[in-house]
């Protein structure tokens, strides 16, 4: 979640929704991979190169793409309990 100020909100501020995910810069194929299977998504590369973010932002992606695909995939481990809290 990103909260920004913003004039064109009443409340003064803007809530956004971010879906990422970070690899090592040797599993950008993967990355790729994901985002074609997926739709959706942009990668960037980290200051150090050294890695490779898979960032979703469009609300309407996170909400009809990536929480439907995690609820029919369950995460295992400790990543279910980030999830949940995502």
């Amino acid at each position: 979640m990103k909260i920004n100020k913003s004039n064109t909100h009443k409340s003064g501020y803007q809530v956004s929704l971010k879906f990422s995910i970070t690899q090592h810069i040797r599993d950008i194929k993967l990355m790729e991979l994901i985002i074609k299977n997926l739709g959706t998504g942009i990668i960037e590369t980290r200051g150090n190169n050294l890695a490779v973010d898979l960032t979703i932002t469009k609300f309407s992606d996170i909400t009809n793409i990536i929480i439907p695909f995690f609820d029919k995939n369950n995460v295992l481990g400790v990543k279910q309990l980030d999830y949940q809290d995502w």
